[in-house]
C-alpha cells in the first residue's frame, strides 16, 4: 500500500481546489462535498470521517480508495488528469525505486542503468484499469516514462542479505 488515509484524503482537497479554480464559480467546500457525494456519502464530512476510521493498508481503505477514485472523473473534471498522475507517482515511489537515484549508469543496457527496470505500463494498467479510465492512464503513462525508468525496490532484500535487519 502506498498511500496512507491522511495522504488520500490530503490529494483530493488539491483536487478540488484545482477544481475550484478552474471552475472559478464555487467554493472549496462545494468541490469536496460534489467528490463525496458521486462516490455515496452525503458530504465531506461523512467521507473524511469514514476515512479517519479506517486502517492504513486495511481491505476497507483499499475499497473506499477505489469507489472515490473511479467516480472522481465526475466530481472534478477539470483536476482528474493532474490528480491521476500524482496518484500513479506516489504508486510508483511507494513501490520502486527510480533508476537514477538507485542504479549505476550502463551503456551497454537497454535501458541505460546496470538494473532492469519495470514494465511501466503493465504494472499500471494491472493496478489501476479498473479504477480509472484508458485515456487517463495513458497520458499519465506517457507523463511518468519521460521522467526516466523505474526498478523493482531492493531495499529489503540487500538488508537480509548482508545482515543488516538485525541493527
Amino acid at each position: 500500500m502506498y498511500l496512507t488515509p491522511e495522504s488520500f484524503i490530503t490529494n483530493l482537497k488539491r483536487a478540488a481546489k484545482i477544481e475550484k479554480r478552474a471552475q472559478n464559480q464555487h467554493n472549496h467546500t462545494f468541490f469536496l462535498d460534489k467528490i463525496a457525494s458521486v462516490s455515496g456519502y452525503k458530504n465531506w464530512a461523512l467521507l473524511h470521517k469514514n476515512l479517519d476510521k479506517v486502517r492504513f493498508g486495511g481491505p476497507q481503505f483499499r475499497e473506499i480508495r477505489k469507489i472515490v477514485n473511479s467516480r472522481l472523473v465526475k466530481a472534478v473534471p477539470n483536476a482528474i488528469q493532474e490528480y491521476v498522475i500524482s496518484d500513479l507517482r506516489s504508486y510508483l515511489k511507494g513501490n520502486f525505486e527510480k533508476l537514477a537515484e538507485f542504479s549505476m549508469p550502463d551503456s551497454s543496457s537497454t535501458n541505460g542503468f546496470s538494473h532492469p527496470s519495470i514494465d511501466l505500463t503493465a504494472s499500471i494498467t494491472e493496478n489501476f484499469s479498473d479504477i480509472y479510465p484508458e485515456s487517463l492512464l495513458q497520458v499519465a503513462i506517457d507523463v511518468l516514462e519521460k521522467e526516466g525508468p523505474w526498478c523493482m525496490d531492493d531495499g529489503d532484500i540487500y538488508f537480509e542479505e548482508f545482515g543488516l535487519s538485525d541493527w
